[in-house]
């Protein structure tokens, strides 16, 4: 998750800085990371991949959605962020595990007050239970999201990310490659509208104030700004998707405005890839460019800050042909659900399984395509072996007989 910016840029904005981005958790990433992933509605079971995933403000929630009988890959080139999000994981399990114990103490009161041959469950934790366990079907990868091999996902999604990629097209394009025939494919980029103003203003003070290091910086900014290849409407992103070979797609934009104040003006510097207008300035240097700054946004009226999205959807086709369809051929003998429905019935109930369809004006089809989305497709079998040369050592990637015992019905990537 990120800005365009040039790579080399990207990676060292990322591994130097990775605490300025976190810092903008609630206010910027969190917020636009849940609505890209009520758009792709991870369901129970389901094996999604999340490219560029950051500090996993998408990743996390992702995996609760699917459970433990689904699969998270997480996959970012930054392993500093890959740590944040780590954290950010061990963090909702300390907070489930702290509840859980909660419950039982109250419990145990409750029986204590009351009926005394009341029973209170105060076994151990199971494996389920225990610390790391909320999110064992969470797994992150170091790695380039454009070159990632395994094949097979219910879900790809990507939030601010795709502007990393050397070729957009066919980073996507990639991407959408590794999910399932009729699997689901979500892309969320920046609208032209965010953070406008404030950019804006930020180049003004650095031009007046960085010299010729800032004059230098705000160049280069203006000439990756201006090199950006990413659609710029609802419509044009639902059309892109189309183009790259996804159907049914469609664009949504997501309006976001936040109140500014001078704290939050200046960590959305530091934390976005604004920080490279800044970065290069000696200290008294930026000192000056954030009081300007702050001036100037005052003298502006500016008191909010635009994170307007735009989300794209889309389906790789259901007849798709790139060898996964004949894993889909010998698939396993239905197994019942939770519901008693056994896979083989699933498709009879493809409204009840139906992503989630946010209402909104905003939304855009691509060439007349229809905006439904299909039930998720239980049906996938084993992965089949992976080819020589796969060195992918993720103990949550290789199909194995343990993973049907813990409810994945032998269902992963490969």
């Amino acid at each position: 998750m990120g800005e365009p910016t040039g790579v080399d840029d990207a990676i060292r904005h990322f591994i130097e800085d990775a605490s300025d981005f976190a810092a903008l958790d609630a206010e910027v990433w969190e917020p636009i990371s849940l609505a890209t992933v009520l758009r792709s509605s991870p369901q129970f079971g389901e094996l999604v991949l999340d490219a560029c995933c950051g500090t996993g403000a998408s990743a996390v929630p992702a995996a609760e959605l699917v459970g433990p009988g689904g699969l998270v890959d997480a996959v970012d080139l930054a392993e500093p962020m890959l740590d944040l999000a780590r954290a950010r994981a061990a963090s909702l399990e300390s907070a489930r595990a702290a509840a859980l114990e909660a419950e039982r103490a109250a419990a145990r009161e409750a029986a204590g007050e009351g009926d005394a041959d009341a029973e209170v469950d105060d076994e151990p934790p199971s494996d389920s239970d225990a610390s790391g366990g909320l999110v064992p079907q969470l797994v992150f990868h170091t790695g380039d999201a454009a070159t990632w091999e395994k094949v097979g996902y219910d879900v790809v999604q990507c939030v601010l990310g795709v502007f990393f990629f050397d070729d957009v097209d066919a980073g996507v394009r990639h991407l959408a490659s590794r999910a399932r025939p009729g699997g689901r494919v979500v892309i969320t980029v920046w609208a032209p509208s965010a953070f406008e103003d404030l950019t804006d203003a930020l180049l003004e003070a650095v031009v007046a104030e960085g010299g010729e290091a800032g004059a230098a910086a705000v160049d280069r900014f203006r000439a990756r700004m201006s090199a950006r290849r990413v659609p710029d409407s609802a419509g044009a992103l639902a059309h892109w998707l189309h183009t790259l070979g996804l159907v049914d797609t469609r664009g949504e934009e997501v309006p976001r405005h936040v109140d500014l104040d001078d704290d939050l003006a200046w960590r959305v510097v530091l934390g976005t890839s604004r920080n490279n207008l800044v970065a290069g300035l000696d200290d008294e240097a930026r000192e000056r460019v954030r009081a300007r700054l702050l001036a100037s946004l005052r003298e502006r009226g500016i008191a909010r800050v635009d994170l307007t999205t735009l989300i794209g959807v889309g389906h790789r086709p259901a007849d798709a042909d790139d060898g996964w369809n004949s894993a889909i051929g010998a698939a396993e003998p239905a197994v019942a659900d939770a519901d008693g429905e056994s896979e083989g019935d699933a498709d009879a109930d493809a409204d009840a399984d139906a992503s989630i369809e946010p209402d909104s004006d905003a939304r855009a089809e691509a060439d007349g395509e229809s905006e439904a989305e299909p039930a998720a497709d239980s049906t996938l079998t084993d992965a089949a072996p992976e080819e020589e040369g796969d060195t992918d050592t993720d103990t949550d990637t290789d199909a194995d007989p343990s993973d049907r015992a813990k409810g994945r019905k032998g269902r992963n990537p490969r």
